[in-house]
């Protein structure tokens, strides 16, 4: 039999060297071993080995079963407190996209606008869905 440390005592050491390890995991990120890109790169075949063995096993429907609760008390308690900074992070990302997906839009020749409810209508809908999605696939947005 393998002797353990007590789970309170494992969680408390986790709970305090993580909290103080802010600069520490900076460093790390700054001056990486091996660049993030390079990594993911190489790893791509295993990760479609692993999609695969995932879709085999429908992990995806297993893996959500279940973290309903814990979802919410997460993303309400957590989520809830960084959501506001997240989206300060990301406002200069967010104008350069959105500048994209807007004249991506600015550049669709519509068809005319109908009545109300006029199955026409849906075609000016649709030819903004179809520019965007095919901009999306060619990687511009």
């Amino acid at each position: 039999m393998v002797k353990t440390k007590p789970i309170d005592l494992v969680v408390r050491k986790w709970k305090d060297r993580a909290s103080i390890a802010t600069e520490d995991y900076k460093a790390g990120v700054l001056n990486p071993r091996r660049e993030w890109e390079e990594g993911a790169k190489s790893a791509n075949d295993a990760w479609k080995a692993g999609i695969q063995d995932a879709i085999a096993r429908d992990a995806y429907v297993k893996g959500v079963e279940g973290k309903n609760e814990k979802w919410k008390r997460k993303a309400s308690t957590v989520g809830a407190t960084r959501y506001a900074q997240g989206v300060a992070a990301g406002v200069d990302e967010y104008k350069a996209k959105m500048s994209k997906v807007l004249s991506i839009i600015g550049a669709i020749e519509l068809p005319p606008r109908g009545p109300r409810g006029a199955e026409q209508n849906y075609e000016r809908v649709k030819a903004i869905g179809k520019a965007l999605h095919e901009a999306r696939k060619r990687g511009e947005i």
